[in-house]
């Protein structure tokens, strides 16, 4: 009987290891409501979760979630637009879900 635990449970830290990185997926967040969801994604190797804020100034506008593209964007803020001030607050995390 122990045998079979042993080898149900090492099936099931495999399979959990093997399936990688998922993240939570949000085009659109306001507050804690998501207005257009998708499925969560896996990331590609050297991928992280990312959530990404949007701000107008000091205000914020909204955030999004979703597999981050480079590693290099994390943890930064990126001024895209000088007339209306908006920048782009991201942040990174690396296990599952993490990312809400």
């Amino acid at each position: 009987m122990n045998k079979y635990l042993l080898v149900g449970f090492s099936l099931l830290l495999l399979s959990t290891i093997a399936e990688g990185l998922v993240c939570n997926v949000c085009r659109y967040k306001l507050g804690t409501v998501c207005f257009r969801s998708d499925e969560p994604c896996q990331a590609s190797e050297g991928q992280y979760c990312e959530t990404t804020e949007v701000y107008m100034g000091q205000m914020m506008l909204y955030k999004k979630n979703g597999c981050g593209k480079l590693a290099e964007l994390c943890d930064r803020t990126e001024k895209r637009d000088s007339v209306f001030g908006i920048n782009f607050k991201r942040s990174c995390c690396n296990t599952s879900l993490c990312n809400i």
